[in-house]
């Protein structure tokens, strides 16, 4: 295919990953009846191909040294390592 064609397909496939997301979104209504359960069960569930392989993508590269240098400002050990008092209702750290 040609770059043109190859993008309109990609394009398309995303637009129609959009709407299996949006009938994925579906509301469930309460737990009660067998009319309940019977919608409950017809309802679709899961992530579509598209929706996933692009996240996992993404989770990949982000979760990369490359990704992480590329699109942050990586310090791997923000400031130096020592011992604190904490304060009163003071949040601890995370890195």
């Amino acid at each position: 295919m040609d770059p043109a064609k190859k993008l309109e397909v990609i394009k398309q496939v995303e637009r129609d990953s959009v709407e299996e997301m949006k009938a994925y979104q579906v509301q469930q209504t309460k737990m009660g009846d067998n009319e309940d359960r019977e919608q409950m069960a017809a309802q679709a569930k899961g992530l579509p191909f598209w929706r996933l392989m692009k996240e996992l993508t993404m989770l990949g590269y982000f979760t990369s040294e490359d990704g992480i240098k590329s699109s942050f400002e990586y310090v791997p050990i923000p400031g130096k390592l020592e011992m604190i008092q904490m304060k009163p209702n003071q949040k601890s750290f995370a890195y």
